[in-house]
């Protein structure tokens, strides 16, 4: 990311500006890092790699970066690869699917953290 970028405006990015910034990358490095493999086994590899560093971003309470994870694992372009979906684990699919029943479609994001601190706490 490149902090002098202007915004047409020639403003400096603003601190949302450089987080949406980040969030687009990240969707886009999942989607990337996943649909480069031709192989539908190693397409299922990376996706539960992704799966494992959402979760562990949910360990350590990052929520922007498990949100973009989330949104790059649930993108069209991704979900309809059902091949390479049907090689991912249930271990991983169940995980991916809590992270998604936390997080998936939360807009409240109060309510995403009071669920995510009510987990932590369960989890101990």
């Amino acid at each position: 990311m490149n902090s002098s970028r202007r915004c047409p405006s020639n403003q400096p990015l603003t601190t949302v500006d450089k987080t949406i910034e980040y969030f687009n990358a990240v969707v886009a490095r999942v989607t990337a890092t996943i649909l480069k493999e031709q192989d539908e086994q190693t397409r299922a590899y990376v996706i539960e790699k992704w799966i494992d560093v959402a979760y562990q971003c949910r360990k350590l309470k990052n929520f922007s970066s498990l949100t973009a994870i989330l949104n790059g694992l649930l993108s069209g372009c991704i979900y309809r690869l059902k091949t390479a979906w049907s090689f991912v684990t249930e271990n991983y699919r169940a995980i991916l699917d809590e992270l998604k029943n936390i997080f998936g479609s939360c807009a409240d994001r109060k309510q995403a953290r009071a669920i995510l601190d009510k987990v932590s706490i369960e989890n101990k």
